[in-house]
């Protein structure tokens, strides 16, 4: 192994102290982020992007994301926090990777309105943000998350850059108002008090059961393989409370038996990356009364 190769192992092992899940999470959002930089472009102090000698934007090596100034200005990283947290439209279009957001009314480039116009005009946006539905305070962190990690991730033409401090502190004050301001509209009924999937019930699970054991062959579309496969799928995921991605990784070594109970252990979970607790087994019981609804008769069924 020579210099080269031993520098390049050890940048491989660095990035992945992030999933690879987690960080196509946040290039996604920096694709998002730059695009709204781009079409908000009078809204920030100063020119957030790097430029060719033509004044035309620039894209990172292999990637679609805009080059930006990094790191981050203070005063570019509030006016950007400012827009996706104010915008009464964006929700809808960062839903539907709809990424031309336009915020700039077309007269604003001209220079002679007066400040009673410009102050009546502010006056009436804020009346109507507050009283439109914005983005979750999770997308809008997600946002700063995702600007964290791209200051430190490396590419052929870009290196790895620490973002300042207090920019992070400055950020995380204005996320807080943002969290705050989104309780407020919650109890006003301007945004739903849930946010995210609903829970999967009890009733929802023995429905799906049901409907995998009659499955049957349709032409070309479905063989028994699958249905066995599916009805011990299912079950796994429901008696171990398993992510789609740990028992998808799932081996025969994997399960045991420890007296009356299946064991069933994951070498890795997305809280325990590093595979610390690997000592943690679920332990999986036969339910004689509803057998529509045991792993183990699954099980049973898919082995035979």
């Amino acid at each position: 192994m020579n210099i080269e190769a031993s520098l390049k192992a050890a940048n491989d092992l660095e990035s992945k102290c992030l999933q690879q899940s987690t960080q196509d999470q946040y290039k996604s959002k920096m694709f998002t982020a730059t695009r709204i930089m781009k079409d908000n472009i009078g809204l920030f102090p100063t020119d957030p992007f790097i430029r060719d000698i033509d004044g035309n934007l620039q894209y990172y090596i292999n990637t679609y994301i805009y080059i930006i100034k990094l790191p981050l200005a203070l005063d570019n990283a509030r006016a950007f926090f400012g827009i996706i947290c104010n915008h009464p439209d964006l929700l809808l279009r960062v839903r539907d990777r709809n990424y031309a957001v336009q915020w700039i009314n077309n007269n604003e480039s001209d220079n002679t309105n007066n400040n009673n116009n410009n102050n009546a005009d502010n006056n009436n946006y804020i009346n109507a943000v507050e009283n439109r539905a914005t983005i979750s305070a999770s997308c809008a962190g997600g946002f700063r998350s995702a600007l964290k990690f791209w200051h430190t991730y490396k590419l052929p033409d870009k290196e790895s850059i620490e973002w300042d401090e207090n920019t992070i502190l400055q950020i995380g004050k204005i996320l807080q108002g943002h969290k705050r301001e989104i309780g407020r509209k919650k109890r006003l009924g301007i945004m739903n008090i849930k946010e995210g999937k609903d829970a999967f019930t009890l009733e929802g699970y023995a429905e799906i059961c049901k409907a995998l054991y009659k499955l049957r062959p349709d032409g070309h579309k479905y063989t028994f393989a699958e249905s066995l496969f599916a009805n011990l799928y299912i079950r796994l995921q429901w008696h171990t409370i398993g992510r789609s991605d740990n028992v998808e990784d799932l081996m025969s070594s994997h399960i045991s038996w420890d007296v009356d109970a299946a064991t069933v252990t994951f070498a890795t979970t997305k809280a325990d990356p590093e595979g610390e607790r690997t000592n943690e087994k679920k332990h999986l019981y036969c339910n004689p009364f509803k057998p529509e609804l045991c792993m183990i008769l699954a099980f049973a069924i898919y082995v035979l």
